[in-house]
């Protein structure tokens, strides 16, 4: 019994903290989005709270959040073009320290900076702004699962299993603002499988909507 809470404490001190979420708040695109794609990176965390990346799971989790991003906005009335990787080293660094937010002003001096970053894709597509979406995963190995039980079972504690931190920026590309950005941290669904990352990114996009249809048509 000693022996598993020692476990169990070294499990826990290896699980980061999580950042506060950001609400996601409702905005209306008019226009095409064009759709950078997805900054993931997936691991395998231990039952010592070690993490592996995974390559194939990542691999897998940016072909499936890609497709189900295309989907879910297009249920949402949201007209899409693909972009591919953005080639901007700068441009994470950037989108991070966005403050911008559809309710808050932005920051001149932080847009003339991501415009700059965003340029060639406003170039490249002629969509009036770009989406932009990082998501970390990880998933309990089979013996993390296994210390996690038992935890649970003998000494009520849980170090937790699968996790998700993920985060999502939407930038006019005229004026390199930051118009609407939405963080969420969670067990929103395993992107390595096409549901888990439909529910995933419908989660993470919650609020973006286009114009309803007109009557009649």
């Amino acid at each position: 019994m000693a022996l598993l809470a020692t476990v169990l404490s070294g499990c826990a001190s290896g699980t980061p903290e999580r950042p506060d979420a950001i609400a996601a708040e409702a905005f209306q695109i008019r226009g095409r989005v064009a759709l950078a794609a997805p900054d993931i990176e997936i691991s395998e965390r231990h039952h010592d709270g070690a993490t592996l990346p995974r390559g194939e799971w990542t691999a897998a989790a940016r072909l499936l959040c890609a497709q189900a991003a295309h989907e879910v906005l297009g249920q949402r009335a949201i007209t899409t073009v693909d972009y591919g990787p953005v080639g901007a080293p700068r441009l994470r660094e950037h989108l991070l320290a966005a403050q911008g937010t559809a309710s808050a002003s932005g920051d001149d001096i932080g847009a003339a900076a991501l415009q700059g970053e965003t340029t060639p894709l406003y170039s490249a597509t002629g969509a009036d702004y770009g989406l932009f979406m990082q998501l970390r995963g990880s998933h309990a190995s089979s013996g993390r699962t296994a210390v996690r039980a038992a935890g649970r079972l003998l000494l009520g504690a849980d170090i937790g299993g699968d996790t998700l931190d993920a985060e999502a920026w939407l930038v006019d590309l005229r004026s390199g603002r930051v118009v609407w950005r939405h963080r969420q941290s969670g067990p929103a669904g395993d992107l390595r499988t096409l549901d888990g990352a439909r529910r995933a990114v419908a989660a993470l996009l919650a609020g973006l909507h286009g114009q309803a249809p007109a009557a009649g048509n």
